[in-house]
């Protein structure tokens, strides 16, 4: 059975992935009103583009308290820069995302969390 410091050491590398990313990581909001807003379909439609290569990374989390905003997408920068984007369909992804992995996708944004 793994130690304490052993399991510690491992979950602090996997969070450093998500906290300090190498390229830029999507975090999609998903919770019972993000799913009827349709942040199931954004979540596909940026896997699908990341799949196919475009220099970003995709992963989902919980509820981001925003819902008046959802789906919701944030977009943490290999500097630390972390921003919010409300609003983020399906149909606006390919977009948002080119505009979002090379800096702020200012007509999205909805709060700058860090950076």
């Amino acid at each position: 059975m793994p130690t304490y410091d052993e399991l510690r050491s491992a979950a602090d590398a996997v969070w450093a992935a998500v906290e300090k990313p190498e390229r830029p990581l999507f975090v999609v909001s998903m919770n019972t009103s993000s799913i009827a807003a349709g942040a199931q379909a954004t979540l596909d439609a940026l896997r699908k583009l990341a799949d196919g290569g475009a220099g970003f990374d995709v992963m989902q989390t919980g509820d981001a308290g925003l819902a008046w905003a959802e789906p919701v997408v944030e977009v943490r920068q290999p500097g630390g820069q972390h921003v919010l984007y409300g609003h983020m369909t399906a149909d606006k992804a390919e977009a948002f995302a080119h505009a979002a992995a090379s800096g702020i996708a200012k007509e999205h944004a909805i709060g700058i969390i860090s950076g």
